[in-house]
């Protein structure tokens, strides 16, 4: 059935204001039932149970509304509204053929609270998987008590991409999404009798949507090489070796680091989290690179636990990584976590809200990873959730999660982001849209990386900057006790500082002729047997016992006891004076500048030694280093200091 009310009688009891409308469409804009038969009665309106039916206002098109209404929904059914519509909708099809926008309502049926899109239109700029031949695309059922019959306050706000609803004034639902824009309103029922009263729509006109530019993005996931993952990271945090790894990150190019938070140590020591996370953002900025948080993720063990997280596992990819928050969270997240899993994120965000370090806020990783169903949905409920607590804070920090797994939603994003593991590097392309994880050796290079991304201005971040104790240099499906592989899977940059491969980190900043580096040699024995040779920014490493990263570099064979190594470099004195140099080793160590011998450590075991040398400002004098380990744990640090001048590691200058 269909009836036409003209829409100036339904504006004042529809509590419609004059203002709702675009001016030159109010005259011949009507309000059409489509469907089941409604009534209206005063400020009241109902349709009885059946198909779907709507009632809807033609001949206006809203960029940005809001709406609002009681609504009270019959048993098994649901009503809300509809919005950004267009084409043509008839009585009783659910979804029609050539109809396009969005619903949102209360579903006593499901128990939630449920936002969808209508119809199956494409991004001008990317697919969707979901879409695909689909006339209805689920965002979310966010799961709510409703009682058949009662009366609840439903909002929407339609603002720009931002689509937000709120329920007896609670913000239940954050979603962006730019696949309909613009369009129609009206009210709909399924299912049930339904009734809507206190209507009210509201023009918000027309609301820029921002736009980010990831162009200049070259970056990598940090966890430092010395842990197993990142929750044994925030445990037992060591800024020293973050800002020497860091220090790394910048000579070869890097901009931006993506690392992992974990509730579990938000729960334990929040005002240590804090302070931490602020050291390492300084540390980032201090070295020229932004940071790109993680509040959860889907992957790998989903039963995180603090305390010892073990050694890694010979042979298996990422042995020790686990989910945030994890299985018993999400098991008891609405009676016990929801508010305190709100509390973690907003305690970052308020601390970090504007800050011009952070450059995005990434719900979760991976959201589909490893999740069956009913996981799946809960993942879902937290990206909506950390979305709405960030936005909630006020922050201008864009927010977004990848779409990387084929039912990932990206519609919880201020951007589009992607994950791209496969050999033909695939788009999209350009600078608004994100590549946030790449860089298999399996199927990718980084040089390849560099030249498909950097080269169309797509941001980027590789998996990971370190190849250390996270243990992803083995591939996804190695074997436990795979021998350690020549090609490492994941990773740039070994604990000393020297890359797995010379192009990567020309790719990244150009020659390393041009970059402050060491030339370093790595030798089986006594420099017996040359094994490779590359570059690195310091001399200022420990390494440990365990099989794979007690080698300074296994993959190119050299030995985890007995191996000697050979750096040289030219040392610039910031001014003129007499510098004391330091070596502090486990092992014979021996410094040279200008070919004077400054400091020859000659005795076994962990200790200190130093030696001192005039040197002049304005001038460049070569610097030769030798080391030899046995066997043990290996430690050395070279560094120096001077009257005007406080100790801290040697640096060189490009040759």
């Amino acid at each position: 059935m269909m009836k036409r009310c003209a829409a100036n009688a339904l504006t004042a009891t529809l509590l419609l204001l004059a203002g709702a409308f675009p001016a030159a469409a109010a005259p011949d804009s009507h309000w059409t039932d489509r469907g089941a038969s409604w009534t209206h009665e005063g400020d009241r309106h109902g349709v009885a149970a059946g198909a779907v039916s709507r009632t809807l206002l033609d001949g206006a098109v809203y960029q940005s509304l809001s709406m609002e209404a009681d609504v009270e929904v019959g048993a098994g059914g649901d009503a809300g509204f509809e919005f950004r519509t267009s084409g043509k909708a008839d009585g009783g099809d659910a979804n029609p053929a050539g109809y396009h926008g969005y619903y949102v309502g209360l579903s006593t049926a499901r128990n939630s609270v449920v936002l969808a899109r209508l119809g199956s239109g494409q991004y001008k700029d990317k697919t969707d998987p979901q879409a695909e031949g689909k006339s209805w695309t689920e965002m979310i059922a966010y799961p709510l008590e409703l009682e058949a019959g009662k009366s609840y306050h439903l909002k929407l706000v339609s603002s720009g991409k931002s689509i937000d609803v709120y329920v007896d004034g609670n913000h239940m639902l954050s979603a962006g999404d730019d696949m309909y824009m613009s369009g129609g309103a009206g009210l709909r029922a399924d299912g049930a009798a339904a009734k809507f009263s206190h209507v009210a729509l509201r023009d918000l006109g027309t609301v820029p949507v921002p736009v980010y530019d990831f162009s200049h993005v070259k970056g990598a996931v940090y966890v430092p090489t010395n842990v197993v993952n990142y929750l044994e990271w925030w445990q037992n945090y060591d800024a020293a070796i973050v800002d020497r790894e860091l220090r790394y990150a910048q000579v070869y190019g890097i901009n931006t680091l993506a690392v992992y938070l974990h509730y579990l140590e938000w729960e334990r020591d929040r005002v240590g989290l804090l302070a931490k996370f602020e050291n390492f953002v300084a540390s980032a900025a201090a070295h020229g690179m932004r940071v790109a948080p993680i509040f959860f993720d889907d992957c790998w063990d989903p039963n995180p636990h603090l305390g010892e997280q073990g050694a890694p596992i010979p042979g298996r990819h990422n042995s020790r990584w686990v989910q945030s928050p994890g299985a018993y969270v999400k098991n008891n997240y609405y009676k016990v976590y929801k508010d305190k899993v709100r509390a973690y994120v907003q305690d970052i965000v308020r601390a970090h809200r504007d800050d011009p370090r952070i450059l995005t806020w990434e719900q979760m990783n991976e959201a589909g990873c490893n999740s069956a169903n009913r996981e799946r949905a809960m993942n879902v409920v937290l990206m909506n959730d950390a979305r709405i607590a960030i936005k909630d804070t006020g922050s201008t920090i864009p927010v977004g999660s990848p779409s990387v797994q084929q039912w990932e939603p990206w519609y919880f994003s201020d951007f589009f982001s992607f994950h791209s593991y496969d050999a033909a590097y695939p788009g999209p392309f350009g600078p608004t849209v994100f590549n946030s994880e790449s860089m298999n050796r399996g199927t990718q290079t980084v040089p390849g990386i560099v030249a498909h991304y950097g080269a169309t201005r797509t941001g980027f971040v590789i998996w990971e900057f370190g190849i250390g104790r996270s243990n992803t240099r083995f591939a996804w499906n190695n074997p436990d006790g795979a021998p350690e592989p020549a090609t490492p899977f994941h990773g740039l940059v070994y604990p000393d500082g020297h890359p797995w491969a010379i192009a990567d980190v020309e790719a990244l900043n150009g020659p390393v002729a041009r970059m402050p580096v060491f030339k370093v040699e790595y030798y089986n024995g006594n420099f017996d047997t040359l094994k490779k040779t590359s570059v690195t920014p310091l001399v200022d490493f420990d390494l440990n016992t365990e099989r794979g990263t007690a080698s300074p570099d296994a993959s190119a064979g050299v030995s985890e006891t007995n191996y000697a190594i050979r750096w040289r470099g030219t040392l610039a004195p910031p001014a003129g004076g007499v510098y004391t140099v330091y070596v502090d080793s486990d092992n014979v160590a021996r410094v040279w500048i200008n070919e004077v011998l400054v400091l020859n450590k000659t005795a076994a075991g962990r200790a200190t030694v130093d030696g001192r040398i005039a040197l002049k400002a304005g001038r460049g004098y070569p610097i030769r280093v030798e080391y030899v380990h046995a066997s043990g744990p290996s430690s050395m640090h070279l560094s120096w200091a001077s009257a005007g001048m406080p100790r801290q590691p040697v640096t060189v200058v490009p040759d």
